[in-house]
This record gives structure tokens, C-alpha cells and sequence, in this order.
């Protein structure tokens, strides 16, 4: 029959149980504790030591474009999380734990911080020795079993097991930490990692050759934009331009002045023509001659002859200065004389004479058509003057035109060069700084604390593997106890129960209260096994 572990119900029960498996209990209690005692002595220390990394909002977030050569550069924000998850995988990659390795030394991180292995052993107690030994035999069927790899690759695979990065939530600091089998190998290592760390963060977030880059782009920008601005006054010179605009307003001026007098000269024109065509029609509708009447002497005549008598008494007073009045010329000219004086004398004063003269008002309307044909011819050239200087005037409005477009383009490729430079050489600049920046090792990721330097074990804890070991020999004794018990109880149940059984059979016609009995004593002959069961 088997036991029934409910029944222990009272510490009389338990403690019965105690005292009757105290040997396999004290025995089992006391390899628990062997075993943590050695495992407290013999077990390899692990130190840790840990370094912390703050990484503050800094020049890494905004990175150059060297593919950029003319406009802005472009400006990359990040969030403080992709930024801190950035850092976390350079940090937990292997080129890193690689960098570590060439830095610390193989040897060093396979032997835990010893720097000679021949020495080390003649330093370890037996048991360590022993432990030592355990372990170099699983480490070479290890070996035998997988692919043979070098030093160095165990070295590396080392130090990525040695080592943890991790940052809390809502935290910008990094923490490394290190865990090694000597506080100077755990230190060494962490601080290793953040020295290579700070270096591998400075080349990731430099842009090699960007200093080249911009130097090389500023200065081919700047002899264009010389050559462009030349070429730009060279052609301002070759037009005789001070500027575009002033050389418009004057065209302006003097396209609005032209016009403004072709206007009035076509009017003085229409006008000259309406006037001379009036003019026409009157002279063609007045006489050209009219007949006159003439009363009196002939005015003409008698003056004539007067002007001959005073010819011939000049010539005779000239005569009688030089001959005496007997001298035939003299006697001549006296007699011519006299006989003009009587002819004289014998004119009529008044004479009556019809002569045809020209019209004196036809004179005057031709004289005034006269006058205004020439006036009409003046107007007539002066306005083929002026559309010759209008069409002078456009011409040289397109030939502006053209020197415009040409000088704007000039302009637009100066000032578009003129831009570029100056962004170029800005950039250029903030590159300078950068590379200099880079050089003396500044980084907006500072060290908040340097590797620390613990000689306190972190392992084995010593409190945690002897109240372990205390659980498990409590816990684990009264196990053993329990099995043991029912084991015990195995054979004699058996026996009871066929005993039991053939008792059944031999009272089968009897009544149900003679089995009730039976069954009854049968339980309690049960309980008395369990209660009396030799110690």
C-alpha cells in the first residue's frame, strides 16, 4: 500500500520522519555544503569593472555632404534614441572587440590577466590546480570536437563574452561593463573598449577629404568667378554702358521726345497742306492782271531827260575850266544844253495813260503760297528727319534689348558663382574646424567615468551560495527522506493487500457488516504499520 503524504498532518509526524532518515539527511546536508564551500574557495574569482559614457546633443548630428559641390548642405536631426541605439551597435560589434583585442594583447585576455602562463600554475593551490587542469581538458575536447581557430579568434570571442554594453531608458549615458577573471585585465579591458570606442566614433562621424574637397571646389568657383566678372566688364566697356537701366531711361526719353514731335510736325504738316491748297483756289479764283489808268507827265521820260541836262552841265562847267567859252566843244555842249532846257520846258504836266499791271491781291496770295510751300517742304523734311531718328531710336532700343539679355546672363552666372564661393568657402571653413575638431580628439561623447578598479569578486557570492546550499540541503534532505519512506513501504503494502484479498474470498457469503468490519481493521491495521514501523 502505498504512503499517502497528505497524512502528514502534525510536526510530530514530520519530526518522526526527521529523526528516522537523520543519517541520509545529515549526510546530504553536509555534501551540499562541501560542495558550496568549495565552490566559494576553489571557484575562479570574476571582478567587474565598469566605465560610463555620456553622450550629449553635439557636432555629430549635423554632418557634412561632400557630394554637395554648389546649394546647401544637408542637415540631419536625429532622435535620442536612434542615436543611443546607434552607439550601442558600434559598440557591441566585433571590429571593436578586435580593436580591444590588438590593444590588450592575446596572450593576456586567454591567460585571465596573467602575464606568464608557465608561472601561473607553480602560484594555485591543489584544488585550484585540479580545477584548472578540469577545465583545460574540456577546453581541448572542446577543441577536438569543433573547427581548430587561431588565438587571436578565441581572444576576440573572449572579450565579446567578457563584456556588456547597455544604457537605461531615458538615459543618454552608456555604461560598459567588463567582467574578467582580475580587477587589472576587467579595467584594462573597459577602458581599452572606450578609448577604442571614442576613436572608432571620431572616424564614423568625420567625412574623409571633406577639407580637400571644398578647398579644391572654392578655388575653381573662384577663377570663374574672376573670369566671369572680366568678361562681364569687358562687355559693358565694348557696349558703353554705365548701366542697363540708365542707358533705357535715356533711350526712353528720347523715343518719348521723337514721337512727341512727329505728332506735332504731322499736324503742322496737314495743316501747311490744307493752307496751301486753300491759297491755290483763291489765286486760281482771282485775275492775275487788272487794266490801270495813269493822269499826269510821264514821269519816266521827263526824269530821264532831266537826268541827261544835269550830265550835259557837269560836262560843260568841266569844259569851261579848261577852254574859254569860244572853244567849239565848249559852244557844242552849251547849244546841246540849251536846246534840252526848251524841250523841257515844252512838256505838258498832265497826261492821261491806261497801262495793264499785275493784280496786287493775286501778288499777295501768291506770295503767301509761296511762303507756305516753303514752309510745307520745311515740315516735310523735318518730319522724314524725325521717322529717320525714330527708326534710329528702335534700332537701338533692340540693339539694348539684346546687350541686356547678354549682360543679364553675365550678371546671373557672376552672381550664381559669387554665391556658390562664398558657400563653398563657408563650408570649407566649418570642414577646417571640423578636421581640427578631429584631430584634438573632441566629440560630443564625453566619459563620465573612467574604468573603475574593484577587488571585491563579484563572484562567487559568497552569501548566495551558502543560503543555496542551505535551502537545498533543508529542502533536498526531506526530499530524500519522502523517497526513502515510500520506498520502505512498498513490499510491506504488497503483502497486506493479498493478505487482505484471500481473507475476502474465504468470508464471500457473508453478511455486508462483516466486510464493513474487515475493511474497517484493514485501514486501521494500516495506520498501525505506519505508526510502528521499527526506527
Amino acid at each position: 500500500m502505498n504512503t499517502n503524504y497528505s497524512s502528514i498532518s502534525s510536526p510530530r509526524e514530520l519530526l518522526g520522519l526527521v529523526l528516522r532518515h537523520s543519517k541520509k539527511i545529515g549526510a546530504f546536508c553536509l555534501l551540499t555544503l562541501s560542495v558550496a564551500v568549495c565552490i566559494i574557495m576553489f571557484y575562479p574569482r570574476s571582478y567587474v569593472s565598469e566605465a560610463k559614457l555620456y553622450v550629449r546633443v553635439g557636432r555629430e548630428i549635423a554632418t557634412l555632404d561632400p557630394t554637395a559641390t554648389t546649394g546647401e548642405t544637408v542637415a540631419v536631426r536625429m532622435e535620442q534614441v536612434n542615436e543611443i541605439n546607434s552607439l550601442l551597435d558600434i559598440l557591441q560589434s566585433r571590429g571593436i572587440a578586435e580593436r580591444v583585442v590588438d590593444v590588450v594583447g592575446v596572450e593576456k585576455v586567454l591567460t585571465g590577466g596573467s602575464t606568464s602562463s608557465a608561472s601561473a600554475p607553480s602560484q594555485m593551490s591543489f584544488p585550484a590546480k585540479l580545477l584548472c587542469s578540469l577545465r583545460g581538458s574540456i577546453s581541448d575536447l572542446k577543441s577536438s570536437i569543433s573547427e581548430p581557430v587561431s588565438d587571436r579568434e578565441l581572444a576576440i570571442t573572449k572579450v565579446e563574452e567578457m563584456t556588456e554594453v547597455e544604457s537605461p531608458r531615458e538615459s543618454t549615458v552608456i555604461a560598459i561593463v567588463c567582467n574578467a577573471g582580475s580587477p587589472e585585465l576587467a579595467r584594462e579591458i573597459a577602458s581599452a573598449m572606450t578609448d577604442v570606442f571614442l576613436g572608432e566614433h571620431l572616424r564614423l562621424n568625420r567625412t574623409k577629404g571633406t577639407h580637400q574637397f571644398f578647398d579644391e571646389q572654392s578655388e575653381q568657383l573662384r577663377v570663374q568667378l574672376n573670369a566671369a566678372s572680366l568678361e562681364l566688364s569687358t562687355r559693358k566697356s565694348e557696349y558703353k554702358l554705365l548701366s542697363v537701366e540708365s542707358k533705357r531711361n535715356i533711350i526712353a526719353e528720347e523715343l518719348k521726345t521723337v514721337q512727341l514731335e512727329i505728332l506735332v510736325g504731322q499736324r503742322a504738316l496737314t495743316a501747311s497742306l490744307a493752307k496751301v491748297g486753300s491759297l491755290e483756289e483763291a489765286i486760281a479764283s482771282v485775275p492775275a492782271r487788272i487794266d490801270e489808268t495813269v493822269t499826269g507827265f510821264s514821269r519816266e521820260a521827263w526824269n530821264a531827260m532831266r537826268e541827261q541836262l544835269y550830265g550835259l552841265e557837269i560836262l560843260a562847267s568841266e569844259l569851261r575850266s579848261k577852254y574859254t567859252d569860244e572853244h567849239p566843244t565848249v559852244i557844242a555842249i552849251t547849244d546841246q544844253q540849251q536846246s534840252l532846257s526848251k524841250i523841257l520846258k515844252n512838256q505838258p504836266q498832265d497826261r492821261t495813260e491806261i497801262t495793264s499791271v499785275k493784280n496786287p491781291t493775286c501778288q499777295a496770295l501768291e506770295a503767301k503760297l509761296l511762303e507756305e510751300k516753303a514752309n510745307m517742304a520745311s515740315l516735310q523734311a523735318t518730319t522724314q528727319i524725325l521717322a529717320q531718328q525714330y527708326a534710329k531710336i528702335i534700332e537701338d532700343l533692340k540693339l539694348l534689348n539684346d546687350q541686356e539679355y547678354q549682360i543679364a546672363k553675365l550678371e546671373l552666372k557672376v552672381e550664381l558663382l559669387g554665391t556658390n564661393y562664398r558657400t563653398h568657402a563657408e563650408k570649407m571653413e566649418e570642414a577646417r574646424i571640423y578636421d581640427a575638431l578631429g584631430t584634438q580628439k573632441i566629440s560630443s561623447i564625453n566619459i563620465a567615468q573612467q574604468a573603475t578598479f574593484v577587488e571585491k569578486p563579484t563572484s562567487p557570492n559568497k552569501r548566495a551560495v551558502l543560503l543555496a546550499a542551505i535551502v537545498i540541503s533543508m529542502f533536498g534532505g526531506l526530499g530524500i527522506a519522502l523517497w526513502s519512506e515510500s520506498r520502505n513501504q512498498t513490499p510491506q503494502a504488497s503483502e497486506e493487500t493479498e493478505a487482505t484479498l484471500s481473507q475476502g474470498n474465504g468470508q464471500g457469503n457473508g453478511n455486508g457488516q462483516g466486510n464493513g468490519q474487515s475493511i474497517k481493521s484493514d485501514a486501521s491495521r494500516s495506520e498501525d504499520v505506519v505508526l510502528t514501523k521499527p526506527r
